[in-house]
């Protein structure tokens, strides 16, 4: 089988949008024309390869594909029965039901096709070699108009399923499905021309910048900062992250203030009077890991839930075990404009951390509803919400 490619999707997309690897099927030397009717409404078809020293090898099962567009037969047709055959033909039966002119003086280029298997793998990124980890799919498809289409989203996605934010994917049988270049599909809401200039392409490899879309890049002095600064770290463990700590000249430093950001971005070092802070980290909208710190007013209290109750022989009523968590509620005044992206991010995030001083991190749960924002003189932003950790603890009597 003779495939032409004639687009594939660019080296780095989002996986949100429509990702497609398109090939022209080529024509082959066999030639298709009518002879005869067939019982049940089956068409017979006539393959003649004038050029060939044997008889054409086509067997039931195979997909006549007639390239010619003007064709009563023009699309693909599957052998159901071999008539006969003899020195450079074949008489097939496909389960092509035709109604039309009859014209069996019409024939037309066409092509035999074996049923191939694509195959979608991932793959490691070593340079300048690439090379295949784990297969993530076999692709069937379709043959229309002469043209082969793979949309290879919703297999992409089986394969973010490890906690991958990224996945570097290439199809395997090159000679039967070329590529030009393996391809990155990063998992994100964003479009492919927003998450395109997160990445550097120098020839075969992908080079990341930070994860970040925000205008300008918020860091904290004195508190432990979340950078992602590569599509392919794992999510779910926001600790493997690159870790910048930006303290006072006075303090030893850990990491610096990052440099590959994008041209548009700015980077702000938030040197506050903080009361009561507390360093959120979050998953933001182009899937990196980020931190944003919110202070001033804050209030922590315990919330209770799931109370079991029961009875005795007496009727005497007892508490058997009750479930606890703590609730925070934020109140931010006096913040910079230039943070508003930042806040809109870590509150749509699906995932947020609350990190402490000695660096764990503890699951919380953002309550959207409750997020309020608004300008403080055109100046400043006021804004509000409340979490709480997505762990509980439960009290019961033995």
């Amino acid at each position: 089988m003779a495939l032409t490619l004639i687009s594939q999707p660019s080296a780095v997309v989002s996986v949100n949008d429509n990702n497609e690897f398109v090939y022209q099927v080529s024509a082959g030397n066999f030639y298709v024309g009518s002879n005869g009717a067939t019982p049940f409404g089956l068409l017979k078809l006539f393959i003649n390869d004038t050029t060939a020293t044997a008889i054409p090898s086509i067997s039931v099962g195979d997909i006549i594909h007639v390239t010619d567009s003007t064709s009563i037969y023009f699309g693909s047709h599957v052998v159901t029965e071999i008539i006969g055959s003899a020195p450079y033909y074949v008489q097939v039966v496909v389960n092509t039901v035709y109604v039309g002119v009859y014209a069996p003086a019409t024939f037309n280029n066409a092509m035999v096709f074996n049923n191939f298997i694509c195959e979608l793998n991932t793959i490691l990124i070593s340079t300048p070699v690439w090379t295949f980890e784990n297969k993530i799919a076999s692709v069937s498809y379709n043959i229309k108009n002469n043209l082969i289409t793979l949309n290879v989203n919703e297999y992409v996605r089986s394969a973010f399923s490890s906690g991958m934010n990224a996945v570097t994917v290439d199809i395997s049988q090159g000679t039967i499905f070329p590529q030009i270049l393996p391809v990155t599909f990063v998992n994100t809401v964003l479009s492919s021309a927003e998450v395109q200039p997160i990445f550097k392409v120098s020839g075969s490899p992908v080079v990341p910048k930070i994860v970040e879309t925000a205008k300008t890049i918020i860091l904290f002095k004195a508190f432990r900062t979340f950078i992602s600064n590569s599509s392919r770290q794992n999510v779910s463990t926001p600790s493997v992250a690159e870790i910048y700590k930006i303290v006072d000249s006075n303090y030893t430093q850990t990491g610096s203030i990052p440099t590959n950001i994008l041209s548009y971005q700015s980077v702000e070092l938030y040197n506050g009077c903080f009361k009561d802070a507390l360093n959120i980290v979050y998953l933001n909208f182009a899937g990196g890991i980020r931190n944003y710190v919110v202070f001033n007013d804050i209030a922590i209290s315990r919330e209770f839930d799931n109370e079991i109750r029961f009875k005795n022989n007496n009727l005497a009523e007892f508490i058997q075990s009750v479930e606890h968590y703590e609730s925070y509620e934020v109140s931010c005044e006096n913040v910079r404009m230039t943070h508003s992206e930042s806040i809109d991010q870590m509150i749509a995030s699906p995932l947020t951390w609350l990190s402490d001083s000695n660096g764990n991190l503890t699951p919380i749960v953002i309550d959207k509803s409750s997020f309020l924002k608004y300008k403080s003189y055109d100046e400043s932003l006021n804004f509000s919400f409340s979490f709480r950790k997505s762990e509980t603890k439960q009290s019961q009597t033995n």
